[in-house]
């Protein structure tokens, strides 16, 4: 489930941006600290401090970015024949590794915790100006790196006994990195058991909720200073009878201010929608935010998904079968955080997070073939690529809770933190972050779920086709035969 929910995202992600394909920068890997010990010409020992010239040269050969692209001027005090220069230009051009008020990078002195856990933080795409995930004890709020500590602390990647603001030896950095962009094989193992188990079960049954923030740009001329944030919250409740009857139901609201609804708009009602696929037929119930008055619809056979083949297709997939299939390992780190008790019931805790860049390579790999053709069409993924400058960076985190017993998943939280560009086809685009907050809970399996369709569905008129869907949406090009199947 935790794979849907994160193909869920990307597709609504897509649905907004229109897509990007952004240039691979890190890809993930089995790590051991022999591998990053290597970089040392001379390693030396573990109880040695890292300075920031050493530790750029372990995070560049950790998250496997690559040395042979462009130069870029480095500022005086790096010499350029210095043996960890070419692994500060990588870090320098990204945007990663920036130097200090006075122009200065300081490759030879210490690197300190927060230094450290910032640097991973930009490779792993999380933005500047990100909400904090949690908080940490004993940092200030205030602090300049408090926001990226909290991420990496609260997914369990930062020893919660370390003193943020202490200097890093070269073991510590080894370790540290090395587990950051690796991935637990005991954790992996556990994954693909539950996506197995699952399978199995017949059916599953879950509540979510959703919230989505869009944080404005500062400085966007006529943009109006109230509007601090665009937020958006949906209560999802969702019921799979396999191999192909589904329940939906959602509730969604849109909080804008005052000042952009204006006084004669108090506010935005909740929107509800239910739909319902039985024996092949696809009803939905929308209801009109203005009146209250619900109406349902029954979808044409031509407009109906077959179910029964999608998840055919779906279980197929190898995305669906491995936790990390050899394409998605630039994209996935898993780590095993030990036991806990959710519910009463003891579960396994693992986390996932990640960074995506090429979103192209990823639906390839994560969608089933009869989906590829949808997502992938030509003139999607034309439109995907003129998005390559308006997504900047992408990040997701996610916390799985599998149960100890039986492999069952009974809850599960998924975030995705984007950055956006300055500007869009020639345009200042007026939001600089778009945060996203997906919790999944109240699992129920098997003979536990009922899908019972409303007598008042059954009643619902067919919808008309469009005639231009009868008809075929686009029509040929010119010189271009008309196929017929």
């Amino acid at each position: 489930m935790r794979k849907i929910l994160l193909f869920l995202t990307l597709l609504g992600i897509i649905a907004l941006a229109g897509g990007a394909v952004l240039a691979p920068v890190a890809g993930a890997q089995a790590l051991d600290a022999g591998e990053l010990v290597s970089v040392f010409p001379e390693y030396p020992g573990d109880q040695a401090e890292v300075s920031r010239g050493e530790y750029a040269a372990l995070l560049v050969k950790a998250a496997n970015m690559p040395l042979d692209g462009y130069q870029v001027p480095l500022p005086g005090d790096v010499a350029a024949d210095v043996w960890y220069a070419p692994y500060i230009n990588t870090l320098y051009r990204e945007g990663i590794l920036r130097g200090y008020p006075d122009g200065t990078l300081r490759p030879e002195a210490p690197v300190s915790r927060l230094e450290a856990v910032v640097l991973v933080s930009r490779v792993l795409g999380l933005p500047d100006g990100a909400a904090a995930a949690g908080q940490v004890p004993g940092l200030e709020d205030s602090n300049w790196a408090y926001v990226p500590y909290s991420w990496l602390f609260t997914w369990g990647l930062v020893a919660p006994d370390a003193d943020p603001a202490g200097e890093m030896l070269v073991g510590e950095a080894v370790k540290f990195l090395a587990q950051v962009f690796g991935s637990d094989p005991e954790a992996e193992a556990i994954i693909e058991k539950a996506q197995q188990v699952q399978k199995e079960t017949g059916g599953v049954s879950f509540t979510g909720d959703m919230a989505m923030t869009m944080r404005p740009r500062a400085g966007i001329p006529d943009w109006p200073e109230q509007l601090k944030a665009l937020q958006m919250h949906a209560r999802v409740t969702t019921e799979v009878l396999l191999p192909a009857t589904l329940h939906q139901a959602m509730q969604m609201e849109l909080n804008l201010p005052p000042e952009i609804l204006g006084p004669e708009v108090p506010a935005i009602p909740p929107m509800d929608f239910e739909q319902y696929l039985v024996d092949g037929v696809m009803y939905q119930k929308v209801t009109d935010p203005t009146t209250g008055e619900a109406r349902w619809m029954r979808l044409p056979e031509q407009a109906t998904p077959d179910m029964e083949a999608l998840m055919e297709a779906v279980q197929k997939n190898e995305f669906y079968q491995q936790a990390i299939p050899e394409e998605l390992r630039p994209y996935l780190h898993y780590r095993l955080l030990g036991t806990t008790e959710l519910d009463g019931r003891q579960v396994y805790k693992v986390v996932s997070y990640g960074r995506i860049d090429d979103f192209t390579a990823f639906m390839k790999a994560a969608l089933p073939e009869n989906m590829q053709e949808m997502v992938l069409d030509p003139q999607v993924a034309e439109g995907m690529g003129s998005m390559n400058d308006l997504i900047r960076t992408m990040t997701y985190w996610g916390t799985s809770y599998v149960g100890v017993d039986d492999y069952l998943t009974y809850g599960e939280e998924f975030r995705a933190v984007i950055g956006f560009g300055e500007k869009f086809m020639g345009e200042a685009f007026p939001f600089e972050i778009m945060e996203m907050h997906m919790q999944a809970g109240d699992y129920r399996y098997g003979d536990n779920i009922v899908i019972e369709l409303p007598p008042e569905a059954l009643k619902a008129e067919e919808l008309p086709i469009p005639e231009a869907t009868q008809q075929g949406a686009l029509p040929p090009t010119e010189g271009e035969p008309t196929k017929t199947e």
